[in-house]
């Protein structure tokens, strides 16, 4: 096989989402190494596409505002696979799984397929038996195409495992952001930007606007603080996604425009001087992967309020470097959410404790030089 690697990411869209970040940071990463990267998205690109392309990825996308069916992408995808080689496609669960069913339409050439995206296999028992049926069925041709695994939460090794022994599987998580210095002068202009004063208690929100990220629950504990008579903290949102209508009628009809703002996207940089002049960063998903956000706060030297579930609690330690909270639990959101805004020196002390834990131990070039070695082992 030759080296450095030719290796094509296969990915739903080009989101702003902490996935499509992380993945971003270990192109760039592979690109200075002088690996082939290419990019392949089933979507239409956002902004994010462009900072792909100055990385030194190849993208393969459709093209603007054009109405694209999968069957489109499908074929789109296997001109890509019959004019270029590739060593690996490293791909998601979902989307490959599914046209990876479509064999006679994507020739490999001896190519090894990766997924890099969990698949929750303890979800099943939750879904109706249609799903389970399509889920299922999903798994059995994960089993049948894939040479690897990859995945970015310590809680999925036990279930691949599980499910397919005979697979390599490594547990890579998430790159961190390279943290940035944030002056106080720029710290004032942040909060500014957010429509916040020095003063208010800040927790921001960066996470898209869908039921998997809970924000419905925490806008209900922001609620029961205030019934209780507590004044509530400023809460800044950033974010896209198919919630963001209800919710902004949720803050409406419940009288929470005033404390809490939705926002959409902003740049990595931008996300971060937020989040460095916030108070806390919360993270209330109902269940997770390796959280981007999270890992990229702790890097800050940012205190983070995340649900204990999935990833995050791989990431936190409770009072130590973070703080956990049972995930959709309005009323330990609302308490919790109490006892930290009364505790500020805890929150700076716990901010220190988490920048220590995660700076030195996922930086993009080791992240990097663990993934080709598990190339190699394929």
């Amino acid at each position: 096989m030759k080296k450095p690697y030719s290796i094509l990411f296969l990915i739903d869209s080009l989101t702003e989402g902490g996935a499509e970040l992380a993945l971003l940071i270990l192109v760039k990463t592979l690109c200075k190494q002088n690996f082939k990267v290419s990019v392949f998205a089933f979507r239409e690109p956002s902004r994010l596409a462009t900072a792909f392309s100055e990385a030194g990825a190849t993208l393969f996308i459709p093209a603007r505002r054009t109405s694209e069916s999968r069957f489109d992408a499908f074929w789109r995808l296997r001109e890509v696979l019959l004019n270029d080689y590739f060593d690996f496609v490293h791909a998601s669960s979902r989307n490959t799984s599914m046209f990876l069913a479509l064999g006679w339409m994507l020739p490999r050439h001896g190519r090894r397929v990766v997924t890099f995206q969990n698949v929750h296999f303890r979800r099943i028992s939750e879904l109706t038996w249609w799903q389970r049926i399509k889920e299922i069925s999903l798994l059995s041709i994960l089993r049948l195409t894939y040479h690897g695994f990859t995945t970015d939460s310590n809680t999925n090794v036990a279930d691949y495992n599980e499910y397919s022994p005979e697979i390599p599987l490594i547990f890579l998580p998430n790159c961190v952001v390279p943290p940035i210095n944030i002056s106080q002068v720029e710290v004032v202009n942040a909060r500014e930007r957010m429509g916040v004063c020095l003063n208010d208690f800040v927790i921001v929100i960066p996470a898209r606007y869908t039921i998997q990220k809970g924000h419905i629950f925490f806008l209900t504990a922001i609620q029961k603080l205030i019934l209780r008579g507590v004044a509530p903290p400023k809460v800044v949102c950033f974010g896209d996604g198919d919630q963001f209508e209800l919710l902004s009628n949720y803050l409406k009809l419940n009288k929470l425009e005033h404390i809490v703002s939705l926002n959409g996207m902003v740049s990595i940089d931008e996300l971060q001087s937020f989040m460095v002049a916030a108070d806390l960063v919360a993270m209330p998903s109902l269940w997770e992967s390796f959280g981007q956000v999270v890992v990229g706060a702790m890097a800050l030297g940012k205190p983070v309020l995340g649900s204990d579930t999935g990833g995050i609690r791989e990431q936190i330690t409770h009072n130590k470097t973070g703080f956990l909270v049972s995930p959709g639990d309005a009323d330990s959101w609302s308490f919790e959410i109490e006892n930290l805004m009364n505790s500020r020196m805890q929150l700076l002390t716990v901010g220190r404790a988490a920048r220590e834990s995660v700076r030195y131990k996922m930086t993009p070039v080791q992240i990097v030089s663990r993934l080709i070695d598990y190339y190699r082992t394929l």
